[in-house]
C-alpha cells in the first residue's frame, strides 16, 4: 500500500514536472516570437499544448509563470558554471573553455527570453522588481561558484569578481549583437577576444 502510494505520488510529480517544463519552454518561445507584451497566458497554454485550466493549476497568474521561468533559466547558467569546476588545463585553455561553455547560455534562446523579460517588464514596477531580485540573488551565487572555479589562482575576491563581470557583460552584449546579421566568424572571433581578455586579467 505504502509502495503503491509512493509510486502514485512519483507519477503525479513526474506529470507535474513535465507540464511545468512544457510551460517554461512555451514561455521562452513566446517571449522570443511575440515579445513580453504579446506573451499571454492563452498563447502560452496553446504553445505548451495544455489547457488554460492546467496552466492556472500550476501558476495562479502570468507573473508567477514568468518568474518561475526566469528562475529556471538562471539555474541553467549555474549548471554550466558548476561543470567548469572539474575542468583543468593551462590558464589559456581554461579561459577559452569557460567562455565557450558560458556562450551556450548567453547565446541561447533562453537567455534572449531573459533579456526580453528584463526590458519588457520595466513598466511594471512590481514584476520588474521581483525579476531584479532574482537576478541579484543569481549574481551572488555566480560569484561564489566562480570563486571556487578559480580558487587555485589565489587571486583577491574583488579581482575574481571584476573578471567575471567583464565576461558576463561582454557575453550579454554579444548576445544582443548576435540578434542581427553578422559576418561569418564574428561570434567566434569575439569569444576568442573575451577569453584572451579574461586570461590577461588573471595574469596581470
Amino acid at each position: 500500500m505504502t509502495s503503491g502510494a509512493a509510486t502514485g505520488r512519483r507519477t503525479q510529480r513526474e506529470r507535474r514536472d513535465t507540464t511545468v517544463r512544457k510551460l517554461i519552454k512555451a514561455v521562452v518561445t513566446c517571449l522570443n516570437e511575440h515579445g513580453y507584451s504579446g506573451t499571454t497566458t492563452p498563447l502560452i497554454a496553446k504553445r505548451a499544448g495544455v489547457t488554460r485550466g492546467a496552466l492556472q493549476h500550476h501558476f495562479v497568474s502570468k507573473d508567477d509563470l514568468l518568474l518561475a521561468a526566469h528562475v529556471h533559466l538562471t539555474h541553467l547558467l549555474h549548471e554550466r558554471l558548476l561543470r567548469m569546476k572539474k575542468f583543468r588545463g593551462s590558464l589559456k585553455v581554461r579561459c577559452r573553455h569557460i567562455v565557450e561553455i558560458l556562450w551556450e547560455v548567453f547565446g541561447s534562446s533562453e537567455y534572449a527570453a531573459i533579456l526580453e523579460l528584463m526590458v519588457g517588464t520595466r513598466g511594471d514596477p512590481q514584476l520588474h522588481g521581483a525579476i531584479i531580485d532574482i537576478r541579484a540573488n543569481s549574481m551572488r551565487q555566480e560569484d561564489l561558484i566562480w570563486a571556487r572555479v578559480f580558487s587555485d589562482l589565489q587571486l583577491p575576491r574583488a579581482r575574481l569578481r571584476d573578471a567575471r563581470y567583464l565576461v558576463w557583460m561582454s557575453l550579454a552584449g554579444l548576445s544582443i549583437q548576435a540578434m542581427f546579421p553578422l559576418r561569418r566568424g564574428f561570434v567566434a572571433d569575439e569569444l576568442r577576444l573575451i577569453s584572451e581578455a579574461l586570461q590577461c586579467i588573471f595574469e596581470s
